[in-house]
């Protein structure tokens, strides 16, 4: 199931300019010099602050208010059936329509269906079944909405190999209304993929080709048999309009015979939003006593038609050494990128961690990991949590997991995080009287303020699947504008005093950290930079190197 912002899965932004800024009264500079601005501050300034001019002609740091709430998730109390329907479902909102969302599972003596569904304020409704594969065989599934083509819908499913000419396969659809019309269908391996195979797609926001749309799907299945466990991955791209599309051939990245101890796991493959072809994938390694790894990787979908998509493989990290994770792992990039965080069971308890990612592409380089401290956010043994995150995720991701192994309460926590620390904050019960066992995953986000979950409420393939949603209190408003965005502060200034402010260009300031050279920063609601573009899109600069930033206008 997905489970992660913005089911996007995602992060979009509008990379836009900031207007131009016209010297007045107190600027100097120009003829390639430092051009800065002296004005009043409103409020103290330190160094490196980013500001904004006022209409009053002070200047004041860029800042975000508190907000109502955005430290805790409100259930919104509501419980909507399904119907009669099977276990474990696949849950995502459209991240381009985000008052729409979809399901995907196996009805028995039907095949394989995806229904579409609304969500309006608290009201939850559903359209009918549309009908991936009428088969009506054992098998896992997992699908995303496009992030850039509107209304479209990937799958990825197995099925057994019978009757002939089932198995793997990734299938597009466009979403009119509440119905899919059926687009590309590539079956791509007809080896037998039973309901215990986990899958797991993920496509890439960043692709900029032409009707090459690109993606990477993943497979753990025990095909080979008992003591046989196989992680597959295949790369491929779809055209704009998900009626044509071309996959590579399958490659195995881990098992094979002997690859003891362990059933097929949910294994996580994400794409950095912010470089084309560069992707993350979390797993536990069956070659390296499964321990959790993560593995940075590159696709090159080509330049022609047709063209054979091809990976190249970094090398696996691993942050917890004798280890296993669980049979359910997830990873999402956070905001602005360089880092990932991992959600899974640590010896059966679900925890957290966040690395940070440095190097650059193989051959030529290698990728690096910095990872934080582990973080376990729950003190049962029970499913693991996943992990969802807003716009200014650098700062605060949200947990949704299960309280407990028996019946009990799907609950949502909030996760607050300096650097790769992170903090537990408040937890709140979402959906109570949830059965265990079988709830492998639990919902989705809708990239602002609204969650949903789903849980079996029995043990039963006949038991209903209810739906709920819940609120993630509305963050504060900004003093960011489109056009308001000055320069930066040239020192630290008090209250009430002349304070100097670098101009754009050609002004360099060089109290930065942490900044990746050659990358284009934007100045975030809160004042932070990052290299996504936020709402409003303002550039604040290149940074030339981890401490200066060109300022740009």
């Amino acid at each position: 199931m997905s489970g992660i912002v913005n089911q996007a899965g995602v992060d979009s932004g509008q990379i836009g300019q900031t207007q131009t800024l016209v010297t007045a009264a107190g600027a100097s500079g120009g003829g390639g010099g430092s051009a800065t601005h002296t004005a009043i501050a409103d409020g103290a300034l330190a160094n490196g602050d980013r500001v904004i001019l006022q209409a009053d002609g002070k200047v004041r740091v860029i800042a975000q208010s508190a907000g109502s709430g955005a430290e805790t998730i409100t259930s919104d109390n509501q419980s909507h059936s399904l119907g009669a329907r099977w276990e474990n479902p696949t849950i995502a909102y459209d991240p381009n329509d985000v008052s729409k969302f979809a399901i995907m599972y196996r009805v028995w003596n039907t095949g394989m269906v995806i229904r579409v569904g609304q969500i309006t304020g608290t009201t939850i409704s559903f359209g009918t079944d549309q009908i991936l594969d009428s088969n009506n065989t054992n098998g896992g599934h997992y699908f995303q909405w496009h992030p850039k083509i509107t209304n479209c819908i990937l799958s990825t499913y197995g099925m057994d190999a019978s009757p002939a000419g089932t198995g793997w396969t990734v299938k597009a659809g466009i979403v009119s209304g509440t119905s899919i019309s059926w687009g590309w269908t590539e079956t791509f391996s007809t080896s037998d993929y039973t309901s215990s195979s986990k899958f797991h797609i993920d496509c890439d926001s960043a692709s900029s080709q032409t009707n090459k749309n690109g993606f990477v799907a993943i497979c753990h299945s025990d095909r080979g048999g008992m003591d046989h466990y196989e992680l597959e991955m295949a790369c491929g791209y779809i055209s704009d309009d998900a009626s044509s599309g071309y996959i590579g051939s399958v490659g195995l990245i881990a098992g094979g015979p002997m690859a003891m101890g362990f059933n097929p796991r949910m294994h996580a493959v994400r794409f950095d939003p912010t470089t084309e072809g560069k992707f993350a994938l979390f797993y536990d390694d069956p070659d390296n006593s499964n321990q959790p790894a993560v593995r940075i990787s590159h696709v090159d979908y080509g330049e022609f038609a047709g063209w054979t998509p091809t990976i190249s493989h970094g090398s696996n990290s691993t942050f917890d050494s004798g280890n296993s994770w669980g049979d359910r792992k997830e990873l999402q990039w956070l905001t602005g990128g360089g880092k990932i965080i991992c959600s899974g069971r640590k010896q059966y308890y679900p925890s957290l961690v966040i690395g940070t990612v440095g190097g650059s592409a193989p051959p030529g380089g290698s990728w690096t990991f910095t990872w934080g401290t582990i973080l376990q956010i729950d003190s049962s043994q029970n499913p693991t949590y996943d992990i969802y995150k807003t716009s200014l995720s650098s700062t605060r991701v949200y947990a949704i997991g299960k309280t407990a192994a028996g019946t009990g309460p799907i609950i949502g926590k909030v996760i607050d995080i300096s650097g790769t620390t992170m903090t537990a904050g408040n937890t709140s019960d979402i959906m109570t009287g949830v059965m265990g066992g079988i709830n492998d995953g639990f919902g989705t986000f809708d990239g602002s303020s609204k969650i949903m979950v789903r849980a079996l409420q029995g043990n039963n393939a006949s038991d209903y699947t209810k739906f709920t949603s819940a609120t993630i209190g509305v963050a504060g408003g900004t003093n960011l504008a489109a056009g308001n965005f000055i320069g930066i502060s040239d020192g630290a200034y008090a209250d009430g005093v002349t304070a100097t402010i670098q101009l754009s260009s050609p002004s360099i300031d060089d109290a930065q950290s942490g900044l990746t050279p050659g990358s284009s920063y934007y100045v975030q609601t809160d004042g932070s930079l990052s290299t996504t573009a936020g709402t409003p899109a303002v550039l604040a600069g290149i940074a030339l190197s981890a401490t200066q930033l060109l300022i740009k206008g």
